[in-house]
């Protein structure tokens, strides 16, 4: 039976083979979140100090240009923080937009399963990769 590019992409990131309907763990490219969806309490929350892969975890303010308010620039600064630490890669304000910078840089490769903290995090699928939204926590 013929797959999708889903179902071949997942496959190759969960070593073996699915179908649609399918539960599985799957080892992820990339994951990434914005100002506007990456609120890191639940992370420190489950007991995490360090993300399995820095250079796979990008957080992107892009969503509040100009910072509007004290509640959103203590998130950004959060964010700054979380990747001082060595949790992940930053793209601060006015670097540009979460899909547009990860094509550009060449995070999004054709085969790719990335997780995004956006809902748009699908559009990868133009690259011919497998993006999907997984809300922020």
């Amino acid at each position: 039976m013929k797959k999708t590019i889903a179902e071949k992409i997942i496959s190759a990131h969960c070593s073996k083979p699915v179908s649609a309907g399918d539960t599985v763990v799957a080892s992820v490219d990339l994951a990434m979140a914005t100002d506007g969806s990456g609120p890191l309490q639940l992370f420190r929350e489950m007991g995490h100090s360090k993300v399995w892969d820095p250079e796979k975890v990008l957080m992107v303010l892009d969503h509040y240009v100009p910072c509007p308010n004290d509640k959103v620039a203590g998130l950004q600064d959060g964010m700054r923080s979380f990747c001082n630490d060595g949790n992940g890669v930053l793209f601060d304000l006015g670097e540009g937009i979460c899909h547009q910078l990860l094509p550009e840089k060449g995070y999004i490769r054709p085969g790719s399963l990335v997780v995004g903290a956006d809902p748009h995090s699908l559009t990868y699928g133009a690259l011919n990769a497998l993006g999907t939204g997984i809300g922020s926590s």
